[in-house]
């Protein structure tokens, strides 16, 4: 049975005998976090007391989405910000715009009769250029930002370990991501109990590769390769 903790409990920084769960290694993690990564610091330490704590009300989908921002967020705060493009809210904003220029229904609904079908010889309907533009523009976001995920994981591990990470290592970073994306929001009828069960396994199994990104600062590249191998299995 977890630990019950007070919502304004302190967790300890240092000490790594103030829970029962609060390892040497969480507070070694903890610590790099402070130094790396300052502003994620506070949210592993909630995910943790969440995951930990079976009677923390809605732990599913808090835990959920804080592996979700860890995950999105430290390889930022540790390779640096990349240079973004527009965000999907400025580029539906465009196109909305160039939609209602065009005078087309605001529902979305095409101006087409039903049944019918475009031209062989060209579209069926024609349209400006600048909506053509802003629905292309949305395209290449779209496209850019496919894989996107995997690939500020290899920039977080080459800037880490100072070399490209090892297949399995960057699979590991996205291990039960089906699972988190699946809770980190809520829906509109309550989660099976089952992820309940499951909640400390999926923490657990993140927690391991962060632990092992921030051993790299003590122990060798082949002792990570084994704690991520190992994890993997």
């Amino acid at each position: 049975m977890a630990p019950t903790l007070s919502p304004t409990q302190p967790i300890p920084t240092n000490d790594p005998h103030g829970e029962e769960w609060w390892t040497p290694e969480r507070a070694k993690l903890h610590r790099w976090l402070r130094e790396r990564a300052a502003h994620l610091a506070p949210i592993y330490l909630a995910a943790l007391r969440m995951a930990m704590d079976e009677s923390f009300p809605g732990r599913v989908h808090f835990v959920a989405h804080a592996i979700r921002e860890i995950r999105n967020r430290l390889p930022h705060a540790v390779a640096g910000v990349e240079k973004r493009g527009p965000s999907y809210q400025v580029l539906t904003t465009r196109l909305r715009t160039k939609w209602d220029e065009e005078e087309l229904p605001s529902n979305g609904s095409l101006p087409l009769a039903e049944g019918s079908e475009p031209s062989v010889s060209g579209p069926g309907y024609e349209v400006s250029l600048g909506l053509l533009r802003a629905v292309a523009d949305l395209v290449l976001a779209n496209t850019r930002s496919s894989g996107n995920s995997r690939r500020q994981a290899r920039r977080l591990f080459e800037t880490i370990w100072g070399e490209p990470s090892p297949t399995y290592v960057i699979n590991r970073w996205f291990h039960k991501a089906s699972w988190v994306n699946k809770y980190m929001h809520v829906d509109d009828k309550p989660h099976v109990p089952e992820a309940d069960t499951e909640v400390v396994d999926v923490f657990e199994s993140f927690e391991a590769v962060l632990i092992a990104i921030s051993s790299r600062s003590y122990e060798s590249l082949e002792a990570l390769d084994e704690i991520l191998a190992s994890a993997n299995q």
